[in-house]
Parts: structure tokens; sequence; C-alpha cells
């Protein structure tokens, strides 16, 4: 699209807009996006921010189940927003990806493994992985941590999943140190602790994201559900995780609490450094 009317081209197609603070924003987006020849990737985005909106209306007025796949409609589609906008390079299969010039060659020669080259450039969960690791604040990671939660059968509450140090954390059922006082929280004053929870939760969120695209398992209300326990939050049974960093199973019910909320909040946080990086990294 040369000598493009932008002004026009953003008024006829106003779900553009939705994801920008002015018609001037909108237009200067547009016109950054066509320069790298990605304009319709913009178009894209900006409807998957569209129908998450439009989601947040009917969420209230349906049950349970229903919001169940509400929710896993809503990572899948910020899981693919992420993925595409934090790409340093457009994806490329992994054969042709081999067959380019000099590439295998050229990594052989420098000892790397072939395999996981591909997948650091072009690996959907690695692009899932870094954006939670580079553009979330230390805060925003602990949130995110404690919202998916574990149910303790002996005590008959749910406590955090991936931060979770019994006594240490000084969790008295519903209390939670990092709610009372941050500084205090051993996830958010540990580096190494909130480096090694943030991996494991979003490996565990892309693993969750994976089986529904891949192998079609839906997670369902567990029957009965614990007892004392309903509402809002999303909860199903989760047959067996393994974790990545601590060599270790858990089989039960997990809580995602506010975890959809938060993601979808985040990602449209970060919405706008995404596409710059995606914009930079088309430019170099």
């Amino acid at each position: 699209m040369h000598n493009v009317d932008y002004k026009r081209l953003v008024e006829g197609l106003p779900v553009i807009q939705t994801i920008f603070s002015s018609k001037e924003e909108t237009i200067e987006y547009c016109r950054r996006f066509q320069e790298i020849g990605k304009f319709w990737t913009l178009y894209n985005v900006a409807q998957f921010s569209y129908f998450l909106e439009k989601m947040k209306d009917s969420y209230t007025k349906v049950d349970e189940y229903s919001r169940i796949l509400i929710d896993i409609d809503r990572l899948i589609m910020m899981a693919s927003i992420v993925e595409l906008l934090n790409s340093k390079e457009d994806f490329v299969r992994f054969d042709e990806w081999i067959e380019q010039e000099g590439k295998d060659e050229e990594l052989r020669s420098k000892g790397v493994n072939i395999w996981h080259e591909y997948n650091r450039i072009h690996g959907s969960a690695e692009k899932f992985r870094t954006f939670f690791k580079e553009f979330l604040t230390k805060e925003e990671k602990t949130k995110l941590m404690k919202s998916v939660q574990f149910y303790l059968k002996e005590e008959n509450e749910f406590f955090p999943l991936f931060c979770f140090k019994g006594a240490e954390c000084n969790v008295n059922h519903s209390y939670c140190t990092f709610d009372s006082n941050k500084e205090r929280c051993p996830a958010y004053i540990s580096t190494k602790r909130i480096n090694r929870g943030i991996k494991e939760c979003t490996d565990f969120l892309y693993t969750m994201r994976s089986k529904f695209v891949h192998e079609a398992k839906l997670f369902l209300l567990p029957k009965p559900l614990p007892k004392g326990v309903g509402g809002s939050s999303w909860l199903f049974d989760y047959f067996e995780y393994k974790f990545t960093t601590r060599k270790r199973f858990y089989k039960g019910t997990i809580r995602l609490g506010l975890f959809s909320k938060l993601f979808t909040e985040l990602v449209q946080k970060y919405l706008k450094a995404l596409m710059d990086k995606y914009i930079e990294a088309r430019s170099e």
C-alpha cells in the first residue's frame, strides 16, 4: 500500500483503534507497521484484542463450565499475540530454516545444537516464556505465580503452587505474606526463587495451552468440588504435571484464581512495548 491515506484507513477499520489511546497514535502505528510490510499483522492483533474485550461482557452471564471455555480461549489468544509479537524473525518451518544457505554448516562449525537453536528463534514456547521473563516486574511475576494454586486436602485450602514454602510463608489458611507485607514474602525478596517460580509457572501454563490445542484435552471442574470451594475461580483436575526444575510431580486439583484476568491485563499493558519490539526487530 503506497501513498496510503492512513486516516481514511483507520476510519475504515475501526477495530484497530481499540488498542490505542488516540486516533493519532493509531495512525502512527499503522504507518510504522506498513513501513516494515506488516500492516495486516497489526490488524490481526487488533482483532484478537477486540474479541478479548467482548469476552468480558459475557463472562459474568454464564455458568462456571462456560467460563472455563472463555478462559481457555483467552489463554490461547493472548499466548498467540505474545508468540507473534515477541519473535525476532518471521516463522519458518524447521526444514525450510535448515535449508537456508550455509545454515547447517555454519551452526555445526560452531558446535551449536541445531534443533535447540531453531527453537530459540522460532519455538513458540520460548517466546511465551520470554515475555514473562523480560516484561513483567517483580511484583507482577509474584502475583501471577500466587494466582495458580493447589488444593491441600489436609487443610481444605488452596495455596500457591509455584511459590508456597509452607511455614516459611507464614500462611494460615487464606493468609499470605505477600498480601500483607510483600517485603517479607520469600518469593518476592529472592531473585532466584522468583526466576525459578515464574519459569515453572509459564511452563505449566504453556503445557495447558498445548494439551488443549494439540491433544484436545479440556480441563473440567472437579466433581464434587472441595468443601466450601466455589464461585468464579477456575478449578480443574490436572492429572499429572512434572515440574521442570524440581524433578517432582503434582497430581490433584488446581485453581487458576485470577490468572486469566491478570494475563489479559498484562498483555494489554505491554502490548505497545511488544509491538515496538516487533517493529524494531524487522527494521534492522
